[in-house]
């Protein structure tokens, strides 16, 4: 069974403060994230991108919850829309992200759920409306899988429905895998390279 999170074992000591350090002065958009080519930041977000070869894309995100509130169930997905290019081309914008590895960056442990789902309707949603962002958040949604975000970086399904409760502020580096890289490729590769945390 492919369960849809799972913590790495890699140190990120390092890494998390460079990542706290370089988005200190920065400038979020009103969803509260930005996006910026790792390059820019530091040595050890470069070292942490090489773990996973040329896999994940360019420009990576961070996200900063500015009070405690619920995510409804989404599918991590850019629309033209609502959003700029926040890839630089690298992949059209409407691209589906199957799999991210999300590093926490507060300096406690978040008690916050991330709930997956199913579709049990299997409705098929234009990518012009993409009328799932105002969908009654339980409407034919069957739960999947639960995890909890704790200090260990996290590989998560973002290609599935998802949702979280933030019940604190919450501080999140994302690293994004290309979309024609599956969430079960990339559980496999991370088993496969000794990084993956067996649930």
């Amino acid at each position: 069974m492919s369960y849809c999170a799972y913590e790495l074992d890699i140190d990120t000591t390092n890494l998390k403060e460079e990542l706290r350090e370089y988005s200190n002065n920065q400038e979020y958009d009103k969803w509260g994230a930005f996006y910026t080519d790792h390059n820019t930041v530091g040595k050890y977000t470069k070292k942490f991108y090489s773990l996973f070869k040329n896999g994940l894309l360019t420009n990576m995100r961070f996200l900063k919850t500015s009070h405690a509130h619920e995510i409804y169930p989404h599918i991590d997905q850019d629309l033209p829309q609502r959003h700029p290019d926040n890839f630089n081309n690298e992949i059209p914008s409407h691209s589906i992200r199957t799999s991210t590895v999300n590093v926490l960056l507060n300096e406690d442990e978040s008690n916050d759920i991330t709930n997956f789902y199913y579709d049990m309707n299997l409705i098929k949603y234009s990518r012009k409306t993409q009328d799932y962002y105002d969908r009654d958040k339980d409407k034919g949604l069957k739960l999947m899988d639960s995890f909890q975000l704790k200090n260990k970086p996290v590989l998560i399904n973002t290609g599935t429905w998802h949702s979280i409760n933030y019940t604190t502020r919450r501080s999140i580096a994302s690293f994004i895998f290309h979309p024609i890289i599956s969430y079960n490729g990339c559980v496999e590769y991370c088993r496969e390279n000794k990084l993956l945390i067996e649930r």
